[in-house]
């Protein structure tokens, strides 16, 4: 099995992971990477609700 090289990042709605976020957005099409975003909430949290999802589209679009 072959694995396309890809930047993995954790997004959390802190601002590390909005920044980590940024830095990757521009970062995998500059060296023809792949893009996994992988989006975590405190386990307490029954649903992370839409907002947050929307705030890493709203920073992946600034990007």
């Amino acid at each position: 099995m072959v694995v396309a090289p890809r930047i993995v990042v954790g997004v959390d709605g802190s601002p590390r992971s909005r920044a980590a976020l940024e830095w990757a957005a521009l970062r995998a099409p500059r060296q023809t990477l792949s893009l996994l975003l992988v989006y975590a909430v405190p386990d307490y949290l029954v649903s992370p609700g839409r907002i947050e999802c929307q705030s890493v589209r709203d920073a992946l679009g600034a990007c």
